[in-house]
This record gives C-alpha cells, sequence and structure tokens, in this order.
C-alpha cells in the first residue's frame, strides 16, 4: 500500500526557523513555544517554513546539502532500503543540489513542470522540465500531470483528475497523480478521512472502469521504466 521514498529530512526550512527565532519574530517564538511551525509566516521575501529547500542566502545551501545526506541515511536506517526518488517539501529546490543528491543515491527527481528555482535574496528563475527530462547528473525528472485533493471542496475532484489521466493516455504518457496526506486523515476529523477515502475509491472504480488494463506502480517504478526505455 505504501512505498515511502525521500522528502527531506524534516518538513521545514531549519535555516529560515532558526533565524527568525533568533531575531526574535514574535509570531515565530509563540509557534515555537506551542509545538508546531507549519503556519503562514511573513517572510520578507516571502519564504514559507515548511518549504525546506528554500534559500535566503547561497550560503544556506552547504547545510541543506548535509542535510540531504543526513536525511537519506536515516531513511535507510528506519526503512531498511535507500530512497531513489526525491520529493523537495513544497516544491522550491536549488539545482546545484542535485548534485549531492545523486552522490548519495537518488536517481529520480520530482519537479513542476515550470520550476521557479531559488537563487537567495527573493530571486529565482524559471526552469522548464518534462517526465522522462535528463539533467547532467543523469537523473530522471518526474512531473506530475494529474491532480487529487478532495479534502479542497472547490470542485469535483474524480472528474478532474479522470480528465488529466485521460489526455496523459491520449497522448502516451503515464499518469503521474499528485495527492497529499491531508486527503485522507482523520485526527482532527473524521469526515475528512471518510470522504477522502470515498473520493478515492470512485476515482480508482472509474479508472479501472474506462482502462481495464491499466498498471499501477509507485514513482520509483515509473523511474525505473524510464531508464529501461531509454
Amino acid at each position: 500500500m505504501f512505498v515511502p521514498q525521500f522528502h527531506g529530512r524534516e518538513h521545514l526550512n531549519v535555516a529560515v526557523w532558526m533565524n527568525a527565532l533568533k531575531n526574535q519574530n514574535k509570531e515565530t517564538l509563540f509557534a515555537f513555544d506551542h509545538g508546531f511551525w507549519g503556519f503562514n509566516n511573513k517572510h520578507p521575501l516571502g519564504i514559507a517554513y515548511q518549504a525546506a529547500f528554500d534559500i535566503e542566502q547561497n550560503e544556506q545551501l552547504i547545510l541543506q546539502a548535509n542535510i540531504i545526506k543526513d536525511g537519506l541515511n536515516l531513511f535507510e536506517k528506519i526503512f531498511g532500503y535507500r530512497a531513489v526518488y526525491f520529493v523537495p517539501p513544497n516544491g522550491p529546490f536549488n539545482n546545484t543540489l542535485e548534485e549531492f543528491a545523486s552522490l548519495e543515491g537518488i536517481r529520480f527527481m520530482s519537479t513542476s513542470k515550470i520550476q521557479h528555482e531559488p537563487l537567495g535574496q527573493g530571486k529565482n528563475r524559471k526552469v522548464f522540465h518534462y517526465l522522462g527530462q535528463i539533467n547532467r547528473y543523469g537523473q530522471y525528472y518526474i512531473t506530475r500531470n494529474c491532480f487529487f485533493e478532495p479534502s479542497d471542496h472547490c470542485k469535483d475532484w474524480v472528474d478532474c483528475c479522470m480528465n488529466e489521466i485521460n489526455i496523459a493516455f491520449k497522448w502516451k504518457k503515464p499518469a503521474v497523480i499528485s495527492s497529499h496526506r491531508v486527503n485522507y486523515i482523520g485526527v482532527l476529523n473524521t469526515l475528512n478521512r471518510d470522504y477522502g477515502l470515498l473520493q478515492l475509491r470512485r476515482l480508482l472504480e472509474q479508472i479501472l472502469k474506462i482502462w481495464p488494463e491499466v498498471e499501477f506502480m509507485t514513482s520509483d517504478e515509473l523511474g525505473k521504466l524510464l531508464l529501461v526505455n531509454d
């Protein structure tokens, strides 16, 4: 049911968080005292605390490289195997870190089709990616092209995701579905869990009804398939 891959050592930007604490930021100190960090902080450069690999300045890349190495070693210790797929939290990620990830065994990188690569001092650059693209370290990019977030009641996610899957299959591409844990947890609200699982069942049933020959695979299995077919 669950095949974990690497999502960072923590879902927290350590350098930005520590700087805010040292500077006595009132909201951050309040969050610290109450044991949480995931809130809409007002950083002058627009950096979210949960964006673990966003940067204020280039010097923070050294810390982040060490975090990747340490995180991957912890992953192996906990799960008993080496991660090969890396999904940076919240998206921001300076691409110089790909080299360090590659040295630690990461073969596949998750990224959006239009990546906003942080360069420090509030600057970023747009980098365009596509599924199966290879970077200079031999890593393959796996971009998501389908989205399923039923905890957000703004639309019928089953219909929308089915349309996206249909487009992917029409163009002979795999359907890489993005879906987050928040859709399936009930610790705060059991109705959220029940509704999310019900919508997931609807989605899977419709997929199998229209494409009974469909194959389901994990992200690392998709990556290895890209390697074979390259």
